[in-house]
Formats: structure tokens, sequence, C-alpha cells
């Protein structure tokens, strides 16, 4: 399915079940699929109903990929407009991985009375790469006889995105993330990344809300992406939150570190319900 913003930009976007709407953004350069393979088997096993929606950016997998819409501030209005134009004035929950944090923290300073739960996975806190607390790459657990069936090339950008490197994890992680990144148009990103700070400090809109919802942050302790440290400025801004910082994950936390990921997220969701 396709959201028209603009004759030249049209979101692509897909709804699986009924219930309360889920908005799931996923980061830079990916799809959707990381967002579906990774929070699907958990809603799909919820006995409560959840409405999952689904997107894929500009410039990013089925999306329109016009230049002209190559900035934060640009896609967070589309995402606005789409929420206006898909949800309403239902009550919702937001989850971001990475870029898709900084745009639902975007998406929360704007509908504070709507988002009823937020979850980010290892989210952007610092949109300038060359200014975030970011640890050394230091670690690997690979299967280095199964790394060899690969061309060196294709080995080398595995073992530089995931710690835990075995058939399992690379499997997803092609088709999760690589999948993605293929369809991506890079003269977009590239352009993105030049614009890539809001024009507005969503986070002291958040501290000034007193926003007291159930919300999970999840980072990986060895991420080399967005790191950890930054992360804990959002410790204050969410009262409710339960922050996990987890050993041996990198950026691709919900692929290395899965059952940890899935307990954690279906804590969010008891959460949500017992104890709003």
């Amino acid at each position: 399915m396709f959201f028209e913003y603009a004759s030249d930009m049209k979101l692509h976007y897909d709804i699986r079940g009924d219930g309360t709407p889920v908005l799931l953004i996923h980061g830079l350069g990916c799809d959707m699929n990381l967002m579906i393979d990774a929070f699907e088997p958990i809603f799909t096993n919820e006995t409560r109903n959840y409405k999952r929606i689904y997107v894929d950016l500009p410039g990013m997998g089925e999306s329109s990929k016009t230049l002209t819409y190559a900035s934060s501030d640009k896609i967070l209005t589309i995402l606005e407009k789409f929420v206006d134009k898909i949800i309403g004035k239902e009550h919702f929950l937001l989850v971001g991985q990475s870029f898709g944090g900084y745009l639902s923290r975007g998406l929360l300073a704007h509908y504070r009375f709507q988002v009823n739960g937020l979850t980010l996975l290892c989210p952007v806190i610092i949109p300038t790469s060359a200014d975030r607390d970011l640890p050394q790459q230091y670690l690997s657990f690979a299967d280095e006889k199964y790394l060899k069936t690969f061309d060196q090339k294709l080995a080398k950008l595995i073992k530089e995105n995931l710690i835990i490197a075995n058939k399992q994890t690379i499997e997803r992680q092609q088709k999760e993330v690589l999948s993605g990144l293929a369809k991506a148009d890079q003269q977009f990103l590239k352009a993105l990344q030049k614009d890539y700070t809001f024009s507005t400090n969503v986070d002291e809109v958040i501290a000034a809300m007193n926003y007291d919802k159930p919300s999970l942050i999840l980072t990986g302790h060895q991420d080399t992406r967005v790191g950890y440290k930054d992360q804990w400025k959002l410790f204050e801004l969410f009262p409710r939150a339960t922050f996990t910082v987890l050993d041996v994950a990198d950026h691709s936390l919900q692929i290395e570190e899965p059952t940890v990921f899935n307990v954690l997220v279906k804590n969010w969701l008891n959460r949500l319900v017992k104890f709003a």
C-alpha cells in the first residue's frame, strides 16, 4: 500500500492485524523488513490485539526517492501527515530503530497526548556521527569457517556489523538489513545525512512534557554506530523507561541477542496493559 504525501512522494506501508495501532519505523538505509522480522514474531504471539503499521522511509525500500525530501525535518512532516491519515485521533504506540528512534522522538513531541508507549531500539541521539561517543570495535565471536563461504568483501562487511557472526545471525542480517541497504537510494542517503538534524530540539520538548508512559530503551554495549553512552541522556526524559545496555550486541541487537530482546519487548507490552 502507498500513502501519497505529494505527487512525487509516495510512502510505502504495510498494515498487519487489528487493535491498538503500533507504528514501527526502521533505521537509515534499511526498509520495513528489519522491523517486521524483529517484531512480528512477538506481536503474533500476543493475546491482545495490535494493528502493526510498518513503513518504508523516503529514499528507502519501496517509497519514493525524490531528493527534495532528503531532510529529517521533511521526513518527519511526511510521517506526521501519514499518522494523521492512517491513525487519526486514536492513541497509538511508537517503535523506532536507530534513525527511526530519532524520528519517533520527533513524533512523540508532536503527538504527546496520543502516544501511549514508546520503544527505542539502538536509537540515534546525536545526529552528527563525528560527535557521538562510540566504543571501539574490539569484540568478535565469528564462525570463521562459515565466513569463508562468502567472498572476502562481504565477509568483512558482515564482521563489521555483527559481533556474533554465525549462520543464523548472518542469514538474518542478509534478509533484514542488507536486503534493505541494497534497495536504498545512495544519493538520497548522502543528501539526508547532510540535513540529518531536526531544526527543533525534540528532546528538549519531551523533557518539558513529563512523559510518564511505559517505555523501553534498548542499547548495545558494543554498538559502533550510535553507541550507548549518549543514550543515557534519555533516561531522565522517560521516568517510566526500562533502560538496558546489552553485552555482546552491536547495532543489530535484535539479531545478536534475540532471546533477551523478545523478553524485554514482551515486558514492555505487559506494562502497557497492567501498569499503564
